[in-house]
């Protein structure tokens, strides 16, 4: 398909689900505010969702193939003035347009298998891929300096003043009032292997075990079948986690509401859009003693997320009050994102 010219092509053809569509959605709501001809290229799995497009742009849904997105590219070099891949890859091709891509998969990045044994065969050929569309881009954007100083760090042909720092993410904060339940933990985010649930859920249960309160909400689905039973199990011996699956972000906000703790344990994370809206929703951040949550937030404890008796010792602390509230150091940027691509 060759497509007449057009002042922008926002490639989200990778992007369906979790935070990553989350901050597409948002993305594509303020686009859509400005004056700017733009063409959405989006992967067909979001094509019934209510995407509010102006009848003046244009969206294109397709399956996320890299040979279907290289023959797109191959057929529109000349199409458009500037482009913005929100999704790690640039156009396999050479295009005649500024080439802005969004990066925020560390995983890429680390020789680590994060993502644990079944997903490692299939993410070592995307880390390949990426590193052949490494120079494909003139610019990268990041959320923030930690994301930048990693991607520098493991290509180091790129030069920084290529590397924009631009956090930016939707607010979710609830209007409603609501009291802060005692004791309460919310974890939000999916459920791969370096989300780390199994050390958060042996600390909880010794906890609770020892302490005899406590609730730990969850947000996994069925799709994440071991980990879910998992939960199940543990519920069943008397546990109280409600695992509440993967819930619209309107139920989200009442989740963020009631709880008092925002409990974090991720191993990796290019923003952690979770520990924003705990955040914004007055709740105190326990998270992993790593870099990328002080480049996210100030929190008001910390552990070793690679040890149990690390996370117990916060659930323990929890009930005290010798820790100071959570603050953002990441704001959000989304107006300075859309004006690199007004002019």
């Amino acid at each position: 398909m060759v497509l007449p010219n057009k002042k922008l092509l926002v490639d989200g053809v990778f992007i369906n689900n979790s935070g990553g569509y989350v901050l597409l959605e948002y993305l594509i709501n303020e686009f859509e505010k400005a004056d700017i001809s733009i063409v959405y290229l989006l992967d067909y799995r979001v094509r019934d969702r209510d995407l509010k497009v102006k009848k003046s742009n244009k969206v294109i849904f397709f399956k996320n193939s890299l040979i279907r997105r290289f023959l797109f590219y191959y057929f529109n070099k000349n199409s458009f003035s500037k482009i913005l891949c929100f999704g790690n890859i640039p156009p396999s091709v050479k295009i005649n347009a500024l080439v802005y891509t969004y990066f925020h998969q560390l995983n890429y990045l680390s020789f680590k298998n994060e993502l644990g044994a079944f997903n490692n065969l299939i993410f070592r050929l995307k880390k390949y891929v990426f590193g052949l569309h490494i120079n494909l881009t003139d610019f990268w954007i990041v959320q923030t300096q930690y994301v930048k100083d990693q991607l520098l760090t493991k290509y180091k042909e790129l030069n920084s003043h290529s590397v924009y720092v631009i956090p930016f993410y939707p607010s979710l904060i609830n209007t409603n009032i609501y009291e802060k339940q005692n004791d309460s933990f919310l974890y939000v985010s999916s459920g791969f292997e370096y989300k780390n649930h199994i050390n958060l859920l042996s600390a909880f249960c010794l906890y609770f075990d020892t302490n005899k309160r406590g609730v730990l909400y969850l947000t996994i689905s069925k799709e994440f079948n071991s980990l879910f039973n998992h939960i199940n199990d543990l519920t069943d011996k008397g546990y109280p986690i409600i695992n509440i699956g993967n819930v619209n972000r309107e139920t989200l906000k009442y989740y963020y509401s009631i709880s008092k703790f925002l409990v974090y344990p991720s191993n990796i994370e290019s923003l952690g859009l979770g520990v924003i809206e705990g955040i914004e929703n007055n709740c105190y951040i326990f998270g992993p003693d790593l870099p990328w949550l002080y480049s996210v937030c100030k929190p008001s404890l910390v552990f070793d997320p690679g040890s149990v008796n690390s996370i117990l010792e916060v659930f323990n602390k929890s009930s005290g009050s010798d820790f100071e509230p959570s603050n953002l150091v990441a704001y959000n940027k989304i107006d300075e994102l859309i004006k690199l691509f007004l002019n």
